[in-house]
């Protein structure tokens, strides 16, 4: 699955509140994102995968760490695209 895929199965698992699913999809993208070395990202990701049950972190951080994650791979995006022709 690319990262967009990844995007799109993270906020449905955030929005139907399946923590199971956030998880995997969390670990997945903070992965991918090591790869690449996009660190913020990475360490957004993280958080989102290691947030408690029932996603009660403070309010809006959710929201602020998919931006992070989002903003991080438009800009690879970007950028592969650049060098890659």
């Amino acid at each position: 699955m690319d990262a967009g895929g990844l995007l799109a199965e993270l906020a449905a698992a955030v929005s139907a509140g399946n923590d199971d699913q956030r998880r995997a999809a969390a670990h997945r993208l903070s992965g991918m994102l090591a790869l690449f070395g996009a660190r913020a990202a990475e360490a957004g990701a993280r958080r989102i995968e290691t947030m408690g049950k029932g996603l009660s972190p403070a309010a809006g951080e959710i929201d602020a760490l998919c931006g992070l994650v989002d903003a991080a791979v438009r800009g690879l995006k970007a950028r592969i695209a650049k060098y890659s022709g």
